[in-house]
């Protein structure tokens, strides 16, 4: 695990009550308290997830947009653990994905971080939005089936395939000069034979969903280098160094959540 955000291992348990980690705690306890929730372990669990997709990813003094951001934890994480030095959170709230009532709670949730300055709270379509800057990182989890979706390999049907390429064209437009674009999505294949993984995913509708390779063909399409894949490890499992070699791969992602991330280098 990454040591960006102090105390933070495993995760929640002895943070140092002035760090990164212990701040957002702080301002999801109040706003869930405010919605007569508990954070119980739905934190924890939000924190690993942040934590398996920024793996390895250094986000100090960065600006950081988050696409399809919802109710912004990964924003709010990426700017107090990770040390952004300024993230837009992005979405338009309506239709697909996130409902007014995510951005409602992003703004109280920025409220209770004091109005915190460096988020920003966009609400807009990608597609039609002009950013104001260029970003080192653009992060896109469980986006893009959201923009793009066919039950057909995506470089085989051809409509789905330009808007696949104009997305990503505008995402490399966005990025900073050696920028980077971290990509989470679900293949169109799962196997799972675990009835707690089966019960979470069963709303899934895997025939539209596309394989690592299709994103990646469009990502090259666009003028994207570098792109490479890696699979999550289970995050209902306890983090091991020696297991992740076992258990982030394919063979365990599609008998699973069939997630995983690609990042791709702004040429």
């Amino acid at each position: 695990m990454s040591s960006a955000c102090p105390g933070a291992a495993p995760y929640t348990r002895g943070v140092d009550a002035g760090s990164g980690l212990a701040r957002l705690r702080r301002a999801f306890e109040a706003e869930w308290r405010s919605e007569g929730k508990e954070l119980a372990h739905g934190f924890e669990h939000l924190v690993r997830r942040c934590e398996e997709l920024l793996r390895d990813e250094d986000l100090r003094g960065q600006s950081v947009l988050e696409v399809g951001a919802g109710r912004g934890f990964l924003s709010i994480y990426a700017l107090v653990c990770r040390g952004a030095a300024h993230v837009t959170a992005l979405d338009e709230y309506e239709g697909h994905g996130s409902s007014l009532g995510s951005h409602d709670g992003l703004v109280r949730l920025r409220a209770h971080l004091s109005q915190e300055p460096r988020l920003e709270i966009a609400r807009s379509d990608f597609l039609e939005w002009t950013p104001s800057r260029r970003f080192d990182c653009i992060l896109l989890v469980n986006a893009l089936h959201h923009i793009v979706e066919t039950p057909r390999p995506l470089s085989r049907d051809a409509e789905p395939w330009q808007r696949a390429l104009r997305t990503f064209e505008r995402v490399r437009r966005a990025l900073a000069p050696g920028g980077r674009l971290i990509v989470q999505e679900l293949s169109c294949r799962n196997y799972c034979p675990i009835p707690h993984y089966r019960r979470r995913m069963s709303g899934v509708r895997w025939r539209t969903k596309q394989a690592p390779r299709e994103w990646c063909k469009a990502l090259r399409a666009s003028g994207f280098t570098e792109t490479r894949v890696r699979y999550r490890y289970p995050l209902n499992l306890p983090e091991r160094a020696a297991l992740r070699p076992l258990l982030a791969n394919r063979l365990v992602s599609l008998a699973t959540d069939s997630s995983y991330v690609i990042r791709a280098s702004a040429s």
